[in-house]
């Protein structure tokens, strides 16, 4: 039977003296081939030219935090809106809120609008425009970074609808639900 000692994960660390690499590929291979044996079938490996060192599990701290929206979208804008998301999972309010002051933004100025989609505007030019906006508006630092990636991938263009799936991905998490009202007569307040 194998034992659990050796079906544990384990890192090959090279000597001083490094064996060419038809000999490293036998050495590695051969410990999976022996899990492959039938119960039963014990092999004795000659002791390999490498040293087996255990591979401590590590976790990152950025690893843990890491939330993804309760529904996906598989588009090229859902990855981004998606990484925005998972990146500022513990300030989600506050971009949501940048997000849509950027959005009401580019529909009441045509001439922001037309910076944020022309591709011709370099892109050195694009960003410290938007640090500055950025830093008038005190718009949250992930949303600034966000915005840098985009402008670097050059992906400006895609930004309408990449606010809109953050949206989608905000309320979907919050639990709420945009509804239409229609009356055939006027509302009252109370």
């Amino acid at each position: 039977a194998v034992s659990a000692r050796r079906l544990a994960p384990r890192l090959l660390v090279c000597p001083a003296s490094a064996s060419p690499p038809s000999v490293m590929l036998r050495n590695v291979m051969r410990p999976l081939a022996m899990l492959a044996r039938p119960r039963g079938v014990l092999a004795t490996p000659t002791a390999p030219a490498w040293r087996l060192a255990p591979i401590a599990p590590s976790r990152s701290f950025a690893a843990a935090a890491v939330k993804k929206p309760k529904m996906e979208d598989g588009t090229l804008e859902g990855r981004y809106a998606t990484a925005l998301f998972m990146a500022s999972s513990d300030r989600l309010d506050k971009v949501y809120g940048d997000l849509a002051n950027l959005r009401s933004m580019m529909q009441e100025s045509k001439d922001f609008k037309l910076v944020v989609e022309t591709p011709g505007i370099a892109p050195e030019s694009k960003v410290a425009a938007f640090e500055s906006i950025c830093s008038k508006a005190s718009i949250d630092g992930a949303v600034l970074n966000f915005l840098k990636v985009l402008i670097e991938n050059k992906r400006m263009h895609l930004l309408q609808r990449m606010i809109d799936l953050f949206e989608c991905f905000y309320r979907a998490e919050k639990g709420l639900v945009v509804c239409k009202v229609t009356s055939a007569s006027a509302l009252s307040s109370t």
